[in-house]
Parts: structure tokens; C-alpha cells; sequence
């Protein structure tokens, strides 16, 4: 049985929205059934991750809005699968939903996350005592939850620190990426940046918040929501909608930790087992993908995932982006959409949705043909990611 992505909608993206998140998730997961050619009542199956990255709060419609609300908004019928997850990323809500239509607990899954960005800061230790691991971390300035703002930039400098001393590297090096990456960001109706294009002055002086992390390398808090719709291949068939065909995915984003803190090591190496496992279920090798949507919550998480891939070898990424290879017609096309950096932080859901489009060829104005195939990664290879081959085909292969 096969299994494809027929639909995907966002909703307005913005620092601070008018509306409450409730209403930007309908938005998003209507747009996504719109897309789909299907309705409200089709739906049998719901997901997500309501994680708040850090942001407090747990009002429902407000600061989250999880598979019970959507649940009680639906037109009345009986759902037959649903599923809530609290550790992972929205790339293993997807690959639940992938598993569930795949083994026939689900026909249409609905699969959404929403971004709450409060007013003010958020993020930081809240508490006198440091128990635990944290007491490695908080007394440094890393206090804050991983995914979260405050102490949680200081956590990501560090390996990002011993990738550029191991390699003899700069982080200005990360200029040229980040750059074009702005530029696609520009051109994307979607995005956070929209129009709003990045110059070599503006990254060179950008202020830096933990060395060797500057504002500029760090993803945007956003109030937003994205959703995609999972079908049962014999329902993706019958629909107009071009599928977006999941050939292999992989979603073990628990490591082996060397430390209380995360090290380079241990990023790297489970981002090569997570490809490695994606490309070996779907049968398809990176030779054959020229388009990557690479999950960038922080800028050098595409030298990762480029050295991940073995596109480039341990260090090269930094010559692999400055010599183009990561623009349209070049060897891999990364984040033509403009990635988190660009759109804002929705966690995997601009890799998702973008590589969607990707294989279906219904990106907007200006951007590339439909492409065969299309890896998307998603979270930061240590925290809960996820790996996907999209296809513009129906192949057999193992997705479990």
C-alpha cells in the first residue's frame, strides 16, 4: 500500500498575529483540504505536536491547539485514529500518520502545527536550583529548554564552536548561505521575510547573541500554522491534486550522548544514521535527489545535514556553499523556499510542506519544476528528527 501527501495550506505568518492560534490552525488545515479536494468530514485522522517551544502557556486555542480542539471543531462524525505526541518534532507526528494510513488505521490524516510567539521573553531558568544535568548548564547561561530561546542558543553555539575549531573554519563563512537563502526567503509569499532580502553588510555586522551564534543565525519566534493532509494511495489516485509520494522516512532522533551538553559528534553522527536510514528504505540514493528541504532552526544545520548526506566530506560544507552548489541547478538545491531562517520558526513544517511542493511542481512563481524526488529533514538530529524521501512517483519500498 502506498502512501501520499495530497494537500498542504499555511496561514498568515507574523511576528505578532491579530488573531489567536485557534484560528490559524483552521486556516491552515482548511487551506490544506482545499488543496487536497477534499472536505472537513473526510477527515478520519488527526496529529500534531503541540509543543510551545518553550513559550509557556498551555491555553488551549491560545498558546496550543492539539487534536482535542480540532477533534470538537470537526462537523460530527467519528474519528478512527488520532495521535498527540510531547517528545520529537512534527516529523514524527507525520511519520505516525504515514504508519497509520499505511497500516489502515487512517484513510485521511490531518497533520498540523501551530506557532504561538508571545510578547516578551521566554525561555530562560525560571529557578533558584539547578538539579540534575541542568546543573552543568544553567550556572553557564544554558538554562533554557533546547527548544526554546534564552539558554537554548547557548546549547546550539557549542558544537556549532568545535565544527569551526576542529575544521579551521569562520563563521562568516556561513554568509554566502545565509545570503541566498534570504533571497529565497524574499521571493516566498509565506515567509517571514518576504521582500525583505539580506545583504553581505547586514551579515557580517550582525550582533552576535552566543558566540559563535549571531541573530541572524538564529530562526525567528513567529505566530503561524502549516498542515498537510495524508491519504491512502488508492484515495491519492482518484483525486486532481498531485500527490506527494513518502518513499522512506526515518524518525530516530535520540542519540547516544557523550554529555550533559551536546557535542558536534553526536549531531553529526545522528544525522548521517537518520539519512542513511530514509535513503535505504525508499531505495534511492542522493545521487538521485537535486533538491533538499533542510532544517535550519540554526544556520549551521545545513553544513550538517550537507555533511550528513556525504554530498560533501567532514569540514567541506562551507566550500560546497561558497562555491554555489546549493542553488538552483547545481548539485543540491537547499531551501529554494528560504527554510526556517527565512520563513520563521515553525519547527519541520517549512521542510515539510516545501517538499511537498517540491515533487508536486506547485511551489509559487519562479521556482523550479517538479523534482523526482526530494529529502526533507526535520529538528536539529539529536532533539527529535525526522527524515523524509518524497516522490512525484509511487515506488515500492519500506517506510516503516
Amino acid at each position: 500500500m502506498s502512501v501520499g501527501i495530497v494537500g498542504a495550506g499555511w496561514s498568515l505568518i507574523s511576528r505578532r498575529a491579530d488573531s489567536c492560534l485557534a484560528e490559524l490552525v483552521l486556516s491552515a488545515c482548511g487551506a490544506a483540504l482545499t488543496d487536497a479536494g477534499l472536505e472537513w468530514s473526510d477527515v478520519d485522522g488527526l496529529a500534531t505536536y503541540p509543543s510551545t517551544a518553550g513559550a509557556g502557556g498551555s491555553v488551549e486555542g491560545i498558546d496550543t491547539v492539539g487534536v482535542e480542539y480540532i477533534a470538537q471543531t470537526l462537523p460530527t462524525h467519528q474519528l478512527s485514529w488520532y495521535a498527540s505526541l510531547e517528545r520529537g518534532t512534527i516529523g514524527h507526528v507525520l511519520a505516525a500518520a504515514v504508519n497509520a494510513v499505511e497500516a489502515g488505521t487512517s484513510r485521511i490524516a490531518l497533520v498540523w502545527k501551530g506557532m504561538h510567539s508571545p510578547s516578551g521573553s521566554y525561555g530562560e531558568f525560571q529557578i533558584d536550583e539547578a538539579p540534575g544535568e541542568s546543573q552543568f548548564r544553567a550556572p553557564f547561561g544554558m538554562g533554557g529548554p533546547y527548544n526554546a530561546g534564552g539558554g537554548a542558543v547557548a546549547e546550539f553555539a557549542m558544537p556549532y564552536s568545535q565544527y569551526l575549531t576542529r575544521y579551521g573554519r569562520d563563521r562568516l563563512e556561513m554568509g554566502p548561505y545565509a545570503i541566498h537563502n534570504r533571497g529565497n526567503a524574499a521571493s516566498n509569499p509565506h515567509a517571514i521575510f518576504f521582500r525583505k532580502p539580506l545583504s553581505e553588510d547586514d551579515w557580517t555586522a550582525s550582533r552576535l547573541v552566543s558566540d559563535p551564534l549571531s541573530v541572524l543565525d538564529c530562526d525567528m519566534a513567529v505566530d503561524g500554522a502549516g498542515a498537510v493532509v495524508v491519504v491512502a494511495g488508492d484515495i491519492a489516485r482518484r483525486l486532481s491534486a498531485r500527490p506527494a509520494w513518502v518513499v522512506g522516512h526515518s524518525n530516530v532522533g535520540i542519540h547516544r550522548r557523550r554529555a550533559p551538553t551536546m557535542l558536534w559528534d553526536d549531531l553529526a553522527e545522528n544525522a548521517s544514521h537518520l539519512v542513511d536510514l530514509a535513503l535505504a528504505r525508499s531505495g534511492v540514493g542522493m545521487s538521485d535527489i537535486r533538491s533538499a528541504a533542510l532544517y535550519d532552526g540554526f544556520s549551521y544545520f545545513v553544513p550538517m545535514w550537507l555533511e550528513a548526506t556525504n554530498v560533501c566530506g567532514p569540514g567541506e560544507a562551507f566550500d560546497f556553499i561558497a562555491d554555489a552548489q546549493t542553488t538552483v541547478g547545481n548539485r543540491l538545491a537547499v531551501n529554494v523556499f528560504g527554510g526556517n531562517l527565512g520563513m520563521g520558526r515553525l519547527h519541520g513544517m517549512p521542510q515539510i510542506i516545501e517538499a511537498i511542493r517540491q515533487v508536486q511542481g506547485s511551489a509559487w512563481d519562479g521556482q523550479p519544476a517538479a523534482e523526482p524526488f526530494c529529502l526533507a529533514t526535520v529538528g536539529s538530529a539529536t532533539h527529535g528528527a525526522a527524515t523524509f524521501v518524497l516522490s512525484n512517483e509511487a515506488r515500492s519500498s519500506r517506510i516503516g
